[in-house]
């Protein structure tokens, strides 16, 4: 339970970025429940991308963990705005990240297609 004493304390300490990066990603949750709702075939492929992509979208939170531990206040914009700083290795990294989710979502649609007869009753 120390872990979680010590994410609280981090999350008093910079309420604005933790409920900016939690709202975020709950609306990415949000917008997969509604992807499976409208195209079932693609959630495979969907929810591998945001695992994927995830560490890159969670560098923001990175930051600021670093600003803290250094006893600094971290910021919003400095968060949200880091990669700024990495420019090409996170232009790499992104890029890698998109070969792969592209890799992936042709893959998981191939297994998709061979795992059932038609468009299976999600019902």
């Amino acid at each position: 339970m120390r872990w979680l004493a010590l994410g609280w304390c981090d999350f008093t300490r910079a309420p604005l970025i933790g409920l900016f990066y939690g709202t975020a990603f709950m609306v990415m949750g949000w917008t997969l429940a509604a992807a499976y709702r409208n195209a079932p075939a693609y959630v495979l492929a969907l929810s591998a991308g945001f695992l994927l992509v995830g560490p890159f979208l969670a560098l923001g939170l990175y930051q600021a963990s670093y600003r803290l531990e250094r006893g600094e206040k971290p910021a919003l914009m400095d968060s949200a705005m880091i990669w700024r700083n990495r420019l090409s290795t996170m232009g790499v990294f992104g890029v890698v990240l998109l070969v792969l989710e592209m890799l992936w979502a042709r893959a998981s649609l191939v297994v998709f297609a061979l795992s059932f007869d038609g468009m299976p009753d999600f019902q």
